[in-house]
C-alpha cells in the first residue's frame, strides 16, 4: 500500500473549507474535513 503525499497548498484549502463551514456548522465541518481526509486515502488501495 502506498502513500498520499500532501502539499501545503492542499492541507491550507482543507483548513480553510473546515473554517468556512465550522462559521455555521463546527460538527459539519468536521464532517466534511475527515470524509475528504478518509476519500483521498482511498487512493493509496485505488490510485
Amino acid at each position: 500500500m502506498g502513500r498520499v503525499k500532501r502539499s501545503q497548498e492542499a492541507l491550507q484549502w482543507l483548513r480553510e473549507i473546515r473554517e468556512h463551514i465550522a462559521q455555521d456548522n463546527p460538527e459539519a465541518a468536521r464532517r466534511t474535513a475527515m470524509g475528504i481526509v478518509d476519500r483521498v486515502e482511498v487512493l493509496t488501495t485505488f490510485p
